[in-house]
């Protein structure tokens, strides 16, 4: 344990020089500087799949400053490195789209179907316009209620990830395994599905040999 407070003591002296990967010397790190730079440092451990890495340099993130974006960076960080069970008590409580959409995979691999309908859940009176998670949210939706057994539910919700995302395959793929085959065919031809795949492939590709 002492070995490891000095090196935590050293480490962040060094950061208080030098940037990862960067001829950046930054002496004169404030507060809030010095937050950012550990942000950095965590997403660069992230990107270099070095999970255990980017855990012990968020840990100290969050003690720094427990608001919550730090808190969805380090159940990130947690899940993955197949920690659900800890990103899920980071993020009880969360209440930004993107926090409520991790909360809510974290309770799907626990098993906690009901809390990650709740966490997807829009109640009346909110300010939010669409189910956190967008399209990916919609697909979730789907497979709890699939899991749950309410089927016209799943199907409800993976044809509107259908919708927002038309090249969603993995909700196509479930509408398919329903039964619900003529449902997932006609997700095509909706006027916003329509409208967003003109958006993004060419004429020419749409256009008959």
């Amino acid at each position: 344990q002492n070995h490891c407070q000095g090196y935590q003591q050293r480490a962040v002296e060094s950061q208080t020089k030098i940037r990862p990967d960067r001829n950046c010397v930054c002496s004169d790190l404030n507060p809030t500087g010095m937050d950012t730079f550990l942000t950095e440092c965590v997403h660069h451990s992230l990107n270099a799949y070095l999970y255990s890495n980017a855990i012990w340099l968020c840990e100290r993130l969050y003690a720094s400053s427990a608001v919550e974006a730090n808190a969805f960076l380090l159940a990130t960080c947690y899940y993955r490195n197949s920690q659900e069970y800890r990103a899920y008590h980071v993020l009880k409580g969360a209440t930004s789209p993107q926090s409520r959409y991790l909360l809510a995979l974290c309770c799907h691999k626990l098993g906690k179907l009901p809390e990650a309908e709740e966490a997807l859940t829009i109640h009346p009176g909110s300010l939010d316009t669409q189910v956190p998670g967008g399209a990916a949210g919609c697909y979730l939706l789907g497979v709890v209620c699939k899991e749950s057994d309410r089927r016209s539910a799943a199907v409800k919700h993976f044809k509107q990830a259908l919708i927002l995302d038309p090249f969603m395959w993995c909700a196509y793929k479930e509408l398919c395994l329903l039964g619900a085959t003529e449902e997932a065919a006609g997700i095509l031809e909706h006027p916003d599905v329509e409208e967003l795949i003109q958006h993004y492939v060419p004429s020419e590709s749409l256009a008959p040999p």
